[in-house]
Formats: C-alpha cells, structure tokens, sequence
C-alpha cells in the first residue's frame, strides 16, 4: 500500500511537470509565504491570525503573545520557564508549530517551548484549530500554531531599532532592517533579552530566587525572482536561551537550562497558469544542556538532535472548480544524548489532496496520508472538509480528520526508562464550524470532539520508576468562539477582539479531567486609537484546573489584566514611539503550575524608532 500510494503522488509530479511546460507564464504574485498548505486551508477552518499592529509592538515572549490572543492554554513554569501549549485540551506534544512550512516540534519531547521561540524572525502568525496530520504529519492533534515571515516584493526600505526596560532588571534590544524591490528582498533582525526577574512571592517573604533568564536571537529571511514564474527563498534563524530553573514555594533549587536552536530552509517556487511547486530542504539543530548545579559547568546532561527535511508540493489546477494537490515529506532524525544512545529515524509521506467547488458557495476537501518509517508502522490518515455559504455574511462548514503523533525519541530510548514498544497516538475529531462576517466585524463558532486512542503516558511503576506506556483513551468536546469588531467615528478608532474556550477531556480509565485543562477560558482586548496616540486593556480569565488525576486537588482560578498607552512622534522619514505597558495591573496573585508564583504588578517602559 505504502508503494502504491507514493508511487502515485510521484507519477501526479511527474505528470505535472510536463503538462506545465505547456502552461503560460502567469504574473508572480507580490506577497509571498512558504506554508502553501494553510493557505489552502484558510477557508475552511477556525483560524485566529495575530495582527500585525499587535506583532510590531509586542515587547514579551511568544507566550504571552498567544495565551492573550487566542484559545490556546499555557502551562508556564514561572515567568520565562518551561512553556508548554494546550490546545483543546490535548497536550503540549499535540500541537505542531510550524515554521514557514515545516514542523518543528522537539524530536526528543515532542513539543515546542513557546518561550524558547524567539520573536523578531516571523511578522505572520496564525493559529488552526483542529487535526491536521495529513498535511503536517505528527502531533497536529489539537491543532498548530503557524509562524511565518511574509515577504513583499516592494521598493521598500525601512530599519527598526527597540529598547525596552521593566521591572526586575529586565532589559530588551532589538533591530531590523528590510530592503526590497519587485525583484528582490532581504529581511535581518537580532534579539537580545536578560532579566534577574527575582520578582518577588505575594504574601511571602521569598522572591523568586534562580530565576536570571538570557536569550539571543539572530537570523534573516530572504528571496529573489528568477525570471518570471520562478522564485528562490532562504531563511535562518538561530536562537540560544540560557534559563536559571526558578524556586518553587517550597523548595531552592541551583539548577540551570541551556538550549540552542538553528535553523535554515531554502525554498523554490514556480508558478504557471494551473501549476505551482514548492520545494523545501531544511536543516534543524536542537541542542539542550541541563546542569544540577550551575557553579559546576562540568557537570552537565544533555542532547543534540539534527533533522534534515525534504517536502515537496505540486498544485494542478484542472478548472476553477477543481484543484489537485500532491506532495510528499520526507524526514532524516539524528539523535543522541547522556540519557539516549544514539538513534535515527527515517520517514516518507506520500499526500493527496483535492478541493472541488461544484456549485457557488459550496466547496469541499479530501486529503489522505500514507506515511512509511523505519520505526514502526504509521496508520493511514486523512481528512475532510465541506463548506457551504448560503448567504454574504454567513458561511458553515463541517471536516473530520483521523491524525496520530509518533512517540519521542525520549519516549522511546530513554536510557532505562523509554519504552521501544510504544505504538503511535491516534485521534479521530470532528468540528462544525460556524462563521459571521459584517463590515469590519467578524465572529467564529466551533462545536468540537475528540476521540484519541493509546495516548502515551508517563507512569510509574511499583519500584516508583516512570515509564511511558499506551494505555490512556481521552474524549474531549467543547466549543470555541472568536470575535473582532471595529468602530470608527471621525479620527477615532475603537477595536475590539476576545476569544472563549470551553473543554472537557475526559480520561476515560478514570472518568475524570485531565489535570491542567481548564474548563472554562476567556480573553478579551480592547484598543482606542485617536491621531497619534493608541491605549488598550486586555484581560485573560482562567478557570481552575487539577493538578492531580484524581481531580482531588487544584489551582485556583484567576483573571489577570494589563494596560499599555504608546504615541508616535513622526520627523520626515524618521518615527519615534514611546510605550508603557503595566502587567498584572490590579496585583493578582495567581499560580499557572502549582507552587510556581507568576508575577506581581510589573512595569515596561520601551522607544522603538522606524526609519522607513
């Protein structure tokens, strides 16, 4: 079956590539992203896209960034820390993260810490709700979070320099430049933050000792047309965090995180009257070093994974009622550790997908995937999606996929501990979806469920040893809303944003909810724009989650705000903007992980100057 299929997607490319020499050559298009996939899927799911406004004034880490603009739940270990995602109430190796196209998702966890992410390197970020394994293959169960960097082929030259202090010594410069033309642009930037944040435990007398955190960032994004239909992009990010692991209430701890990340992706696209290619090739560093004791700098564990990645997309366009895509991934895994002897996995996929618009207003997909590895064997997945727009304003949609994620490399060659028998996680869900658009007002409803089987879980055993097995069957159901509106009356502006979340996940073994999914989740943010000056509020409510299986103990729920007001001062060519930002406003003391205190009211003070 493997061969069949992938025979078949090479045969579509083959076929393709032929029929394309005949094609005529069509006008490049001038704003260009390299995840061709979410692009196709854009009508026809839940999608919340981080606005650029928000994304060119964001002075925090990714994790604040989502956890106040969309559904996602952030289990944070103390301000800076680990950062793991929920999304519908999957766990954090659940969420795929793409970068430009590919997943980049720990090979060794299985997940992304969204706080060992830095920003500056992307201006797109969209987050999906809902299965997506047949295009992203594992971990897209919840749904993924897509960071990407738009590139415009525009005269443009502009150059961006940000500094920002806060409390607790916490101290954040950057820079950026872009020039373009219609033929060519290149994108630099560099990001550096450190902050002692001993921020200190409310109504305690501790602090939050061992919490320095150092992060660097540098990186630059990239292409060029070569001729008319034909365009070559490149992108390389390199990020290094070095996190002091905070105290806990109870307990000191001397301990210290390293991680390191590199990456790079060249990308090719051709572009005709009824085809379009994307290639890319990339090539992922992953390298974590954790010491004990961090006076002791011999003293150390860790381990390096590199992933090459090879995918490969063709679109043929038969009629405007009726596109075909195929493509194919294929993945090289290099891993080795104190704790993992050394390993590799290999994978190829093969994927088809269609979209076909019979009538006006209506459209549906079919995708399918067939995965191979050397591992084990991969179930055969897809997906469907029919949407249906009877009238201007309102859409309503319907899909179902079957998605599955693989275990980690720790999951399975932990030294002692890993289990090499572990079978994939398999998820069946479904989602109806509703959507209401009105001038500059928008809203988006989901009714979801999910069903996934031989969840891998950590447990110990009789000697008090941790070991993952499959064993856990999950249901989670609940529904999402999202919502945007604008006001405008002369020069003022008004705008109003808020998402909610409502989740149950169900261990089915135990009839209880999983720990650190709350149930309820809202945001909300508004904004006053007037000339110059721009003020907002913005507020997240959090509902109490256990934090035991036995549902017997939890986490209270809590609502925290912030407050920022900015001006921009404008001399030729030359902007200048100032910006304050209080955090935790009204002083909350509130706890994301049990006996990990975040922090109290806190200040940022930043001038940003554009030249453009």
């Amino acid at each position: 079956m493997n061969r069949i299929f992938i025979t078949f997607i090479l045969a579509l490319f083959a076929y393709t590539t032929l029929y394309a020499q005949q094609d005529s050559i069509i006008k490049l298009e001038t704003v260009t992203l390299s995840d061709v996939r979410l692009k196709n899927a854009a009508d026809k799911t839940i999608i919340v896209k981080i606005s650029d406004s928000i994304l060119q004034n964001q002075n925090g880490s990714l994790t604040d960034l989502l956890r106040q603009h969309s559904t996602l739940y952030f289990k944070e270990y103390g301000l800076g820390m680990l950062s793991s995602v929920s999304f519908r109430g999957t766990n954090s190796s659940q969420t795929a993260v793409i970068w430009n196209g590919i997943n980049i998702n720990s090979q060794t966890t299985g997940q992304t810490d969204f706080n060992n992410v830095g920003l500056g390197g992307f201006n797109d970020i969209s987050v999906k709700s809902g299965g997506g394994s047949a295009l992203y293959g594992s971990g897209a169960i919840g749904g993924s979070v897509h960071l990407q960097h738009k590139i415009d082929f525009k005269k443009q030259q502009t150059f961006n320099l940000s500094s920002t202090i806060g409390s607790y010594e916490n101290y954040i410069q950057s820079g950026a430049f872009t020039i373009a033309n219609e033929k060519s642009y290149f994108n630099g930037y560099v990001r550096h933050q450190a902050a002692e944040n001993d921020y200190p435990f409310l109504e305690t007398d501790l602090k939050n000792d061992n919490g320095e955190i150092e992060n660097f960032s540098i990186g630059y994004n990239t292409a060029h047309k070569l001729g008319k239909r034909d365009v070559l992009k490149a992108y390389f990010s390199y990020f290094t965090n070095k996190r002091n692991s905070s105290r806990t209430i109870s307990v000191p701890t001397k301990s210290r995180l390293d991680d390191k990340n590199r990456r790079f992706m060249l990308a090719w696209n051709r572009k005709a009257t009824k085809t379009n290619y994307n290639i890319r090739l990339a090539n992922l560093e992953e390298e974590f070093k954790y010491y004990e004791n961090k006076r002791k700098k011999h003293l150390f564990s860790g381990s390096e994974v590199s992933t090459i990645i090879a995918n490969a997309d063709v679109d043929y366009k038969f009629s405007h009622k009726l596109k075909v895509k195929g493509a194919i991934d294929a993945n090289l895994v290099e891993a080795e550790g104190d704790n993992i002897d050394k390993n590799i996995r290999r994978s190829i996929a093969g994927i088809l997908s269609v979209n076909h618009k019979p009538f006006k207003g209506f459209a549906y997909n079919l995708t399918a995937r067939k995965e191979a590895t050397n591992t084990y064997k991969i179930p055969f997945i897809g997906s469907f999606d029919l949407n249906y727009k009877p009238l201007k304003w309102y859409k309503v949609g319907v899909n179902g996929s079957k998605n599955f994620r693989i275990p980690t490399f720790n999951d399975l060659y932990w030294e002692g501990l890993g289990n090499p028998n572990l079978l994939p996680e398999t998820s069946y869900q479904a989602s109806f979806n509703q959507f209401f658009t009105y001038k500059k007002s928008s809203l988006q409803l989901a009714a979801f469920y999910i069903d996934t089987k031989d969840m891998i879980k950590w447990t110990p055993d009789e000697s008090g040893e941790w070991h993952p097995q499959n064993f856990v069957n999950v249901k989670n159901q609940g529904i999402e809303a999202t919502l945007q509106t604008e006001l405008r009356y002369k020069k003022h502006r008004v705008h109003i944003s808020g998402t909610y979340v409502y989740v149950k996940a169900i261990d089915q073994e135990t009839d209880k909810q999983l720990i650190y999914v709350p149930l309820h989740k809202f945001n909300g943010n508004i904004s006053y724009h007037f000339k110059k000056v721009t003020a907002f509020y913005e507020n997240v409510f959090t509902d109490a989650v256990f934090t035991d299986g036995n549902n017997s103990t939890s986490l209270l729920s809590y609502s925290v705000s912030n407050a920022g007001i900015s001006c921009n001062i404008a001399l030729g060519e030359n902007t200048f903007t100032l910006s304050g930002k209080v955090n935790n406003i009204f002083n909350k003391k509130y706890e994301v992980v049990i006996s990990r205190p975040m922090p109290n009211r806190n200040f940022l003070i930043s001038i940003h100057y554009k030249y453009n």
